[in-house]
């Protein structure tokens, strides 16, 4: 490897790009990447960068990723319930509709803001 890809993987490290996104850039390989990373001790730069990254989420995408994250959960809990034969399928359809209306209003307010 180059003295001059060298530079650059530990400029793009800091920059906060990933091993992948700069092996594609440099068009070298991404274990070439890992490998000068882990031997420079840049392997910790992505954490810091996904630090200040999640700090600058606005609160209603946070409350939206939540409630996403909670509406898939629940769904994925009432599919096996179903599928164990805890409840009916009817009784799933009315708890998957009752999941979407309360998703509903937190998808009204992502839609007023981009339109």
């Amino acid at each position: 490897m180059e003295e001059t890809q060298r530079k650059q993987i530990e400029t793009l490290r800091h920059e906060g790009l990933g091993y992948k996104r700069i092996a594609k850039e440099l068009n070298i390989s991404v274990n070439t990447v890992k490998s000068f990373c882990r031997q420079n001790d840049l392997t910790g730069v992505m954490v810091e960068r996904t630090k200040s990254v999640t700090n600058n989420i606005p609160d209603e995408v946070k409350q939206l990723k939540q409630a996403e994250m909670d509406y898939r959960l629940s769904k994925v809990m009432v599919d096996y319930l179903c599928h164990e034969g805890l409840i009916t399928k009817r009784e799933e359809k009315l708890i998957t509709t009752r999941l979407v209306k309360q998703l509903n209003p937190l998808l009204g307010i992502l839609e007023e803001s981009h339109g």
